[in-house]
């Protein structure tokens, strides 16, 4: 088949997004889905990958071989991920594009924020990443290693840090202290055991959705001082 449409897939920790676009006409087709981090957990990437994909094509009636597609997903600067994925989509799925680029959100980014001329972009949102394209096209990543050793800035290390100061609470006073933590223990609990249950199963995505809960701390802590 011919090649009539353009996909673009951005996938991180918290969610992917997807735009279609048919060349002929112009028209686009957006679909959202949740985490799409390949380096995180493959298998929820790729299902959602699957459902956002699925989704614009029912919206749009292409065919996946009418359609290139580049996806930057968390994780797709490795090769052997990249592969993965490419892989399990055409043979689980049965979805093979006319053609398929995989490679990290933080390049999509890159090449994205300044129309492919040289800039530097800074990538905030489950993880944190700095990147570099200059004039040659040379591109350099600097952090966003992970949110358990780096990533300084991301929601998942944000809320990494509380849930840590939760545990120092627990640890010496027994109990939750500050009101971020009395917080925070309303949704982990305040005993080692529904705190450990939780943190075996937590995922930086769940790391993640505390961050709103300690800027809005942060917020009030401001507030009062004003006064």
């Amino acid at each position: 088949m011919a090649v009539r449409y353009v996909l673009a897939i951005d996938g991180g920790g918290t969610k992917v997004l997807a735009e279609l676009k048919e060349q002929a006409s112009g028209a686009t087709f957006r679909a959202q889905a949740g985490s799409a981090s390949i380096s995180n957990d493959l298998d929820l990437a790729l299902e959602n990958i699957v459902k956002v994909t699925r989704d614009v094509c029912q919206q749009s009636g292409a065919e996946p071989s009418e359609i290139v597609t580049v996806m930057g997903v968390a994780g797709g600067s490795s090769q052997s991920l990249a592969e993965q994925l490419t892989v399990m989509l055409k043979l689980i799925y049965e979805i093979e594009f006319a053609s398929l680029q995989i490679t990290s959100d933080a390049i999509t980014s890159l090449y994205g924020a300044n129309l492919g001329d040289p800039c530097v972009v800074i990538a905030l949102g489950t993880g944190a990443v700095g990147a570099r394209l200059n004039a040659q096209k040379q591109t350099k990543l600097v952090s966003g290693w992970g949110f358990t050793v780096d990533d300084f800035g991301g929601g998942a290390r944000i809320g990494l840090m509380a849930v840590q100061q939760l545990l120092n609470d627990i640890d010496i006073y027994d109990l939750p202290k500050s009101r971020l933590t009395i917080r925070l223990s309303e949704q982990l609990g305040c005993t080692r055991q529904t705190i450990s249950s939780w943190l075996k199963q937590a995922k930086p995505a769940d790391y993640a959705a505390f961050s709103p809960l300690v800027f809005s701390y942060k917020t009030t802590v401001r507030r009062q001082k004003r006064y």
